[in-house]
């Protein structure tokens, strides 16, 4: 690597280094006030209290420092593009130089906060398919980081003519052009194919969706913990409605929670998913996203190895479903491709992403694996349900704190409860084969189906424990670079797993 520094004269061979854009002046500085203003107002609120002269201070010390801790990523970013690999410089007293090889890109990600987009600048994000190997470049025009965008996907997947600097980017306005700055040579490409485009009536079932409930519990426990000025006000008042109904206030309290809890969960994914758009570019999957802080993340199709498609509890009540993509080279391998949505625009989705299999893994009817694999299944549920309701409730009969009448009222209750979920997990269960894919269905209350190409299947496990041997089943794992790295086939009979290994692995003892 060369240990010319930014500013020197190249090779005629070699891009000239270049800064991220002179409006990220104006950002780095709003970002590092941002930071330093919770601990400057806890200083200026301790100190300031015994002299205002010492408050005044610490704001002007605060104003100077994060002045200077927003402007140097302009001044020590430098970064370039030659022939093989995108190369960016940083640091002060301890300069780093990071390399991505254009033929290790696996992502290139963009994003913009409020800020960015008042500003018309944008974050890139270059993803090489490691834990820690994304590489950041933040604060580049609107129209420079879409140019960079499609040239390093482009350059990923074939070498291209290294970056220009005698062309005008045309996404700029006429205003910004001339500045000096190189712009980036545009390869023809095919037209975009969108396949989706955000409908506001998904919206209704983001109330389906208990993810956002471990954070309500969060806020709801550190309220509780503070001192309000109105504490006692409100204790008052809860008093006075026990008092006077306490079937009237459960009511309002389960219609109050229940209306609040659809307000946040639908605010929350229209913040996140608005003007969503999911779209087919030259050989990549494109999506874009969000209201406040937009989202560009772009992927090859040929890293695509299947589909995810899950229906929780609440969101299959309601014909709902999510969707993600199967992709090796990702940190997590899974690549979320649909939010809440209706389960035929999930299943037509999904389709598209597969084609061009006309079995339509996505909707074909599963094989089920047999009478053992219920009887499992079923004595997963009862086994669960009825090991934890019996501990609790010979516990609370220890301590008498429960009657054994009641007791044993909750044990058949739960016995009852593990069938029901024990056989739903059976419904869900089974796996299909078609010329192209192989489709698998998961054995819990989630609905959850895997559709993974043949040729993603780079090994299988066979495993049977002593309970497994003796009805004759076994559990076959599919491994695969892409997702979590494996799909289970749970309790399918031994001839049935070694048909499927021979069918998809030919070359299996």
């Amino acid at each position: 690597m060369s240990d010319e520094q930014p500013g020197a004269v190249p090779p005629p061979d070699e891009p000239a280094w270049e800064r991220l854009d002179a409006r990220m002046l104006l950002l780095g500085p709003v970002r590092a006030v941002g930071g330093f203003l919770v601990p400057a107002v806890i200083a200026a609120v301790g100190i300031g209290s015994q002299s205002g002269r010492h408050g005044v201070i610490i704001a002007a010390v605060t104003l100077v420092v994060s002045i200077v801790v927003g402007t140097l990523p302009w001044l020590t970013t430098t970064y370039r593009i030659t022939s093989s690999a995108l190369v960016i410089r940083k640091g002060v007293l301890n300069r780093q130089t990071l390399t991505a090889p254009l033929d290790r890109i696996r992502s290139v990600d963009l994003e913009a906060t409020l800020l960015h987009r008042l500003l018309a600048l944008r974050k890139v994000e270059v993803g090489t398919g490691v834990d820690d190997g994304g590489i950041e470049l933040d604060s580049l025009r609107a129209g420079r980081a879409e140019a960079l965008h499609q040239h390093l996907l482009a350059l990923g997947t074939r070498r291209a003519a290294p970056l220009t600097a005698d062309v005008v980017d045309d996404t700029l306005p006429a205003s910004e052009a001339g500045t000096g700055q190189p712009a980036m040579q545009r390869e023809p490409q095919q037209p975009a194919r969108v396949l989706a485009t955000f409908d506001p009536s998904w919206v209704r079932f983001a109330p389906f969706s208990l993810a956002p409930l471990a954070i309500a519990g969060v806020a709801i426990g550190a309220a509780s913990q503070l001192d309000l000025p109105f504490g006692s006000t409100g204790e008052a008042v809860w008093d006075w409605l026990v008092r006077l109904s306490l079937i009237a206030l459960v009511l309002l309290l389960v219609i109050g929670g229940l209306a609040l809890w659809c307000a946040i969960t639908m605010l929350g994914y229209v913040v996140q998913w608005w003007n969503l758009r999911l779209a087919r570019e030259d050989g990549n999957l494109r999506l874009t996203r969000g209201l406040l802080t937009t989202s560009s993340t772009t992927v090859e199709e040929a890293r695509i190895r299947g589909i995810e498609l899950k229906e929780p509890v609440l969101l299959r009540a309601v014909q709902g479903a999510k969707l993600n993509a199967l992709v090796t080279g990702l940190d997590d391998g899974t690549y979320g491709v649909l939010p809440q949505v209706p389960l035929g625009v999930a299943r037509d989705i999904a389709g598209a992403i597969l084609e061009p299999d006309p079995a339509a893994p996505q909707t074909l009817t599963l094989q089920p694996h047999g009478r053992a694999a219920r009887r499992r299944a079923l004595l997963r549920g009862v086994r669960g349900w009825a090991t934890l309701v019996g501990v609790a409730a010979v516990t609370l009969w220890w301590f008498d704190r429960l009657s054994w009448q009641w007791g044993v009222v909750a044990v058949v209750v739960a016995l009852g409860w593990g069938l029901f979920t024990g056989s739903q997990a059976y419904r869900n269960l089974g796996h299909a084969l078609t010329d192209q894919h192989l489709v698998v269905g998961g054995a819990s209350l989630t609905r959850t189906r895997w559709v993974l190409e043949r040729d993603g299947v780079i090994g299988w496990v066979l495993t049977a424990n002593w309970f497994q041997r003796r009805v004759g089943v076994v559990t076959l794992t599919a491994t695969t670079a892409a997702g979590s790295e494996s799909v289970d086939l749970v309790d399918v009979p031994r001839p049935e797993a070694e048909a499927i290994v021979r069918a998809v692995t030919p070359v299996w003892p």
